[in-house]
């Protein structure tokens, strides 16, 4: 469902939920929706950095580090980013009225896990079996 599209499907029950957990304000969401899950399923503070792979293959070894350490470095820095953004827009939709509430620790494994699972499997029918070994052991922590 496209992003502005939500308000409207909310507003008339088309769907009973929405995953947003910044810009929900903005959205107006809080008009048609009073209840929210506090438990993140999928977390994400991830930022990218765009260049054309001709190009990236034509600089040196040292600049591709550079770029490199600079995305790595950048994402370190987004999650504190993205947690200000998370605290910012629950307040101003608590004091809207918004309630959240939250699932069992139990429980919001399960739900982590399945969403995890679920974008897992959308993506393994396109990239090949080792890719996604590489992606799971880089994203999955226990």
């Amino acid at each position: 469902m496209n992003i502005s599209e939500i308000y409207g499907a909310l507003e008339r029950g088309i769907v009973g939920a929405a995953p947003y957990p910044i810009f929900v304000y903005d959205m107006g969401l809080q008009e048609v929706t009073k209840f929210a899950l506090g438990d993140a399923f999928w977390p994400s503070h991830t930022t990218f950095s765009y260049i054309n792979l001709k190009k990236f293959n034509s600089l040196t070894t040292k600049e591709q580090t550079i770029l490199v350490n600079a995305q790595i470095e950048n994402e370190k820095a987004m999650a504190a980013v993205d947690a200000d953004l998370i605290a910012t827009e629950r307040a101003k939709l608590e004091k809207a009225g918004m309630t959240f509430t939250h699932l069992s620790p139990e429980e919001a494994k399960q739900w982590h896990d399945m969403a995890n699972e679920s974008r897992f499997d959308a993506l393994s029918s396109k990239i090949s079996p080792e890719q996604m070994s590489k992606i799971k052991s880089l994203i999955v922590r226990n």
